[in-house]
């Protein structure tokens, strides 16, 4: 990480994202560290799993070895001995971990749920309408969510006549109005980048872990960017794409229907960032003033 560090010091990292920035940090890391195919065992996490089981664990592998070698009586006994040893100390760490869980989480309805769902291995099975192609039920699912966008928009257009009519039976008090966004700090930045910056998307140039090890050399650049946008009011092009993963509101709704989908966008790590800088501005200046809506608990 040192010498990838050091390499983007000496680059010439300009603020024009759609070019520099992110085919710079392509570029460097492909030099560091080129892709690979490689074959890689999934295996299931087990956060209760600790170095004294997998010790006991290659025991009980020695003793099966001698025994099935030997043929013995005795190194038999000794194998099916240690066999239960490793069994009770995955009881009871399994036992130990699960019920800190469920204390800690008492009030946490979806830690609760996605436990006991994981360790009755229940896991929802993800179901699309059917398509002849993938191709095709993608651009399904992309004609049917941006066709809603387009609704929604032609929905929330207000007749003008109806506005004059609440301006002459409403008085509303003169507030302070928002021009425009502040410039952003670098230490604000960070503060954003520490609460945002734990997950990547695949459309980042590079993965969250990576970035938070060159966070300090790229920090400069993405102020710069972000007050770019803010001062611009634009985000950038590259900036507004997103993967997009429909997901069934509800597991009992009826997957053959579009309507009953839902879309989940995974933003890039520095659309967030901007995204933040903007929210935490605009959510101040209603609170300073005293606009915030009493009945809005969400979506601000």
């Amino acid at each position: 990480m040192n010498s990838f560090n050091e390499d983007l010091k000496v680059l010439d990292l300009d603020d024009d994202y759609d070019y520099d920035y992110e085919n710079t940090l392509k570029e460097t890391l492909q030099q560091h560290a080129p892709q690979k195919r490689r074959i890689i065992t999934l295996r299931p996490l087990s956060p209760w799993y600790n170095e004294e089981i997998g010790q006991e664990k290659r025991n009980r592998r020695k003793l099966e070895r001698r025994w099935r070698a030997s043929g013995l009586c005795i190194d038999r006994q000794l194998y099916v001995k240690q066999c239960e040893t490793v069994n009770a100390m995955i009881k009871n760490a399994k036992t130990t971990y699960y019920s800190s869980v469920i204390s800690s989480n008492a009030r946490n309805q979806k830690v609760l749920f996605s436990t006991v769902d994981k360790f009755l291995h229940r896991k929802s099975e993800k179901r699309y309408p059917t398509a002849s192609s993938t191709t095709e039920l993608v651009n399904k699912f992309a004609d049917f969510f941006s066709n809603k966008i387009t609704t929604l928009r032609q929905e929330l257009v207000i007749d003008s006549s109806h506005c004059n009519q609440l301006n002459q039976e409403e008085q509303y008090v003169q507030c302070a109005k928002f021009i425009n966004f502040q410039e952003v700090t670098e230490h604000e930045i960070k503060n954003i980048i520490d609460i945002v910056g734990k997950k990547s998307c695949e459309l980042d140039p590079v993965p969250a872990r990576i970035f938070q090890s060159c966070q300090k050399t790229l920090l400069p650049i993405i102020t710069k960017i972000s007050n770019e946008s803010l001062q611009s009011g634009c985000m950038p092009g590259k900036l507004k794409e997103a993967v997009l993963k429909p997901k069934l509101k509800k597991d009992s709704l009826e997957y053959e229907e579009y309507t009953n989908f839902r879309p989940i966008s995974n933003l890039k790590l520095l659309s967030k960032v901007i995204e933040k800088a903007a929210a935490g501005q605009r959510l101040e200046h209603l609170a300073n003033n005293n606009l915030e809506e009493p009945f809005q608990s969400a979506y601000k």
